[in-house]
């Protein structure tokens, strides 16, 4: 099945080599196809694992490290958020476990970078996932990256599945990395935090980043007509940049809704600050 080869050509991605997306998501839609599903479902469990293992393999020189190229994980797991609902929910305990093996110690920065996202997708499952795995993350990772976009995806990560809004609040009142404040913004919104929005209006005035305060407007205005949490599905975070520092910088285009929101404007042709500042 060509579909099938050209999904594993993805996985044997060399490192600082754009990872090409499509025929993954291609072959994905076919599982919906009951003669494709358990084809699918054994090349997503054996995805990651063989990955790894084929990257050690044809590791040139041992400086290298795990020579994984580290956004073959972020694929992948969009990949499995791609699917329906109900049919993702099987593959939770594998996102979780890549989560827990791009956060260990001295895993390269890139896969760091990706674990962030991977914090996120995981708050997509219905399943209830203890939030001490992102503390751990936080703790470990976060005390060298405090103001990295990684660690903020982790903290939005945490306090969703928390619940906590009150904690969120808190951070936002007294963080003055403006920068990253887009992601707790975010939560809050789509924690429907209503006793949030003065200190949001507060803080965009702080705020110099275009990007950001889009981030800023938005939040504000879900907290002014949202009645309730929205949906998963609806959430704000999921207007957010979905491709990595890597990917942009090797030439993949921003998906941010508020990178475009900003560029119309002020003109702007392009940016790669998310990129920087990660």
């Amino acid at each position: 099945m060509i579909l099938w080869e050209e999904s594993k050509k993805v996985l044997e991605t060399e490192t600082d080599y754009p990872v090409i997306a499509t025929p993954i998501f291609c072959f994905l839609k076919l599982y919906a196809i009951e003669k494709y599903r358990e084809r699918i479902r054994d090349f997503l469990l054996n995805s990651f694992e063989y990955s790894r293992k084929y990257a050690l393999k044809n590791r040139k020189y041992d400086y290298l490290g795990d020579n994984l190229n580290s956004d073959i994980y972020l694929v992948i797991s969009q990949g499995i958020l791609s699917l329906n609902q109900e049919d993702r929910e099987e593959f939770c305990d594998l996102v979780l476990s890549a989560y827990r093996f791009a956060t260990e110690r001295k895993r390269k920065y890139s896969m760091y970078q990706v674990s962030g996202y991977l914090a996120i997708y995981l708050t997509a499952f219905s399943r209830k996932i203890e939030s001490k795995i992102f503390d751990k993350s936080i703790a470990t990772i976060g005390k060298n990256y405090l103001e990295n976009k990684f660690v903020f995806q982790t903290r939005y990560a945490k306090w969703y599945l928390e619940r906590n809004g009150s904690e969120a609040l808190e951070f936002l009142r007294n963080c003055e990395c403006y920068d990253q404040l887009g992601y707790i913004a975010a939560l809050l919104a789509d924690l429907d935090y209503k006793n949030a929005k003065h200190i949001l209006q507060e803080k965009k005035e702080k705020v110099q980043d275009m990007i950001v305060i889009e981030i800023f407007l938005e939040a504000i205005a879900r907290l002014e007509s949202q009645t309730s949490m929205p949906e998963s599905q609806n959430r704000m975070i999921w207007m957010f940049e979905s491709v990595s520092a890597t990917q942009r910088t090797l030439g993949a285009g921003s998906d941010n809704v508020f990178l475009k929101r900003a560029q119309e404007k002020t003109n702007v042709e392009d940016w790669l600050q998310e990129a920087d500042q990660e």
